[in-house]
């Protein structure tokens, strides 16, 4: 099923080398930004669930990437933003909220 944990395959099949780099770049950024939202909070539980969400959703892209690659045996782990499940999805954009909205309350440093 394409709509499911195997997108990365369909992506990377419609989209060639530069698609899949690409995502994996956004990956990174992603993955730069959720940590660098989490050294900038406040307080540690603010830091600690920034780390955990950021580690959360970029693990899911990591293993299911590494699955599709063939590293890891297919564990029904959904791509994170692409793959279609309801509850799986509901629960990473909900968990994306809240990463934005504790980068809204960080010490900005100069």
């Amino acid at each position: 099923e394409t709509m499911g944990d195997s997108i990365f395959a369909l992506w990377a099949e419609e989209t060639g080398f530069v698609g899949s780099t690409g995502l994996l770049m956004m990956l990174g950024l992603f993955v730069w930004r959720g940590l660098h939202i989490a050294r900038q909070s406040k307080d540690l539980y603010a830091k600690l669930l920034a780390s955990g969400i950021t580690c959360w959703i970029g693990g899911q892209f990591l293993f299911n990437i590494a699955a599709i690659s063939g590293l890891v045996p297919l564990s029904g782990i959904p791509l994170p933003f692409f793959s279609y499940g309801g509850s799986a999805l509901i629960s990473v954009m909900a968990a994306y909220g809240i990463l934005l909205n504790l980068s809204r309350y960080t010490v900005k440093r100069a």
